[in-house]
C-alpha cells in the first residue's frame, strides 16, 4: 500500500527524522537474522525437521524426511531421489602352467586364458545405495496469527502521516512495503542472511560470513576399482547450509540509525527503542510484529525442488543443486598374472547423470515482492 518511514532521533538535528532506505536496510538485516535463527532451531541432524520445533517457525523451508509421503498436511512432499551405482566385476584363475617336473603336473596344462567379465554382468549390478525423500514445510498454507492490537501499540514504530499527525503503524501492507520487502531483496540478491543453500562445501564468502551446516542432504556414490580385486567407493556429499550472519560492517555502521521511536503508554511519550535482546522493545518489534506479518503474507521466503532451473523472474533464485551419477560404459583389464593367479576385471569408464535437481528460492510471484 505505502512506505511509511519510522521516525528516529537525529543527534545532529536534535529532532525526529524519517529513516532513510539505508537506515531501514539495517533494520531489515536484524529481521533476516532473526528469521535465520528461528529457522536454524527447526533442524536436527541431516536436514530433518525437529518434531519439537515451533509450528510458527520454518515456513517455506526444505527438509529431509524418512517417509515416502508428507509428514502431515502442513508439508508439500517432493518425492524421492535415489543414489545409484554399478559395482566392478572381477574374475580370477590360478596359473596352472607348471613344469612337468612338478608334482601333480601334466603335460599341456597351460590353459590360463579365461576372458573378462561381460558388460551385461557389469550393467546388471546397477542398484540403489540410498533413497532420499524431501519436503517443504508450510509452503502455501501459513497459519500465523496477526499481530495483536496490543503488540502493535506497544512495539510498532511511529511515523509521520504527511497530514500533520504522528501515528503508530498497524497496517500490515504498509509494514510489508516499508521493511519486509527490503529484507526480501537482500535475501534474493544481497547478503543472503536467513536463506538456504545446497553445496558440497561451506559457501565461504570471507570473514564474517557465517553458514551453518545443517547436515547431509544427498550423497552421490560411485564404485572404484584397483588391481587386482579391490572394490571401493567414492562419495560426493551434498549438504544443506543456512546463512546466519554477515560481516558487521554491512549492517552496523551506526546503531542509532536503526533505533526507531514508538509510543510508551506508561510515560505517555514517544521513546527511542534501542536495539537490544531479550525483552527489549526492539526485539519484540521483530518477534511480535515483523515476523508474524511476514509469515502471514504471500511474500515470505519459500523453497521448491525442480529438475528445471529456469527462473520465472527476479523473485526466484537458484540455491544450489545435487546430482546422481553412475557409469554407463565400462572398460576391462587383464588377464594379468600376479603371484601365481591371473586376474581380469570390468569397471566403469564414463559416467552418466541420472538426474540433477535444483533448490529454488522463491519470494512471492512478481517484482512487487521485493524492493531495493
Amino acid at each position: 500500500m505505502a512506505i511509511t518511514r519510522p521516525l528516529r532521533w537525529d543527534n545532529t538535528l536534535n529532532a525526529l527524522k524519517e529513516m532513510s532506505d539505508s537506515d531501514l536496510e539495517q533494520l531489515a538485516y536484524y529481521l533476516r537474522y532473526q528469521w535465520g535463527q528461528d529457522l536454524l532451531g527447526t533442524y536436527t541432524t541431516n536436514c530433518a525437521r525437529d518434531g519439537g520445533a515451533s509450528v510458527n517457525n520454518g515456513f517455506g523451508a526444505a527438509y529431509r524426511t524418512a517417509s515416502a509421503s508428507a509428514t502431515s498436511s502442513a508439508y508439500t512432499h517432493y518425492g524421492s531421489n535415489a543414489d545409484q551405482k554399478k559395482t566392478p566385476q572381477t574374475l580370477s584363475n590360478a596359473d596352472n602352467n607348471e613344469p612337468i617336473s612338478q608334482p601333480n603336473a601334466y603335460a599341456g596344462d597351460d590353459d590360463d586364458s579365461f576372458g573378462t567379465p561381460s558388460e551385461a554382468s557389469f550393467n546388471d549390478t546397477l542398484a540403489t545405495v540410498t533413497t532420499y525423500y524431501k519436503e517443504v514445510y508450510r509452503a502455501s498454507v501459513p497459519t500465523q496469527t496477526a499481530p495483536s492490537t496490543g503488540n502493535l501499540d506497544l512495539y510498532s514504530y511511529a511515523y509521520w502521516d504527511g497530514s500533520g499527525y504522528v501515528k503508530i503503524e498497524g497496517v500490515e501492507a504498509n509494514i510489508l512495503d516499508t521493511v519486509i520487502k527490503l529484507a526480501n531483496n537482500e535475501m534474493l540478491t544481497g547478503d543472503k542472511v536467513g536463506t538456504l543453500q545446497l553445496a558440497t562445501s561451506d559457501p565461504s564468502e570471507g570473514a564474517g560470513h557465517v553458514w551453518s551446516d545443517l547436515g547431509t542432504f544427498f550423497e552421490n556414490t560411485i564404485s572404484t576399482y584397483s588391481f587386482p580385486t579391490t572394490i571401493g567407493t567414492s562419495t560426493t556429499t551434498y549438504k544443506l547450509y543456512l546463512k546466519t550472519d554477515a560481516p558487521t560492517s554491512s549492517h552496523e555502521t551506526d546503531t542509532t540509525l536503526t533505533s526507531f521511536v514508538n509510543w510508551s503508554s506508561s510515560d505517555s511519550a514517544l521513546k527511542q527503542q534501542d536495539r537490544g535482546s531479550g525483552t527489549s522493545s526492539y526485539s519484540n518489534f521483530i518477534s511480535t510484529v515483523l515476523l508474524p506479518v511476514w509469515k502471514r503474507s504471500s511474500i515470505f521466503p519459500k523453497y521448491r525442488f525442480d529438475t528445471d532451473n529456469t527462473l520465472a523472474g527476479g523473485w526466484e533464485k537458484e540455491r544450489g543443486s545435487y546430482v546422481d551419477t553412475y557409469y554407463n560404459t565400462s572398460q576391462t583389464t587383464g588377464p594379468t598374472l600376479s603371484s601365481g593367479t591371473y586376474y581380469s576385471a570390468r569397471y566403469g569408464l564414463a559416467l552418466t547423470t541420472s538426474f540433477t535437481e535444483y533448490l529454488i528460492l522463491e519470494i512471492g510471484s512478481s517484482t512487487d515482492s521485493y524492493r531495493s
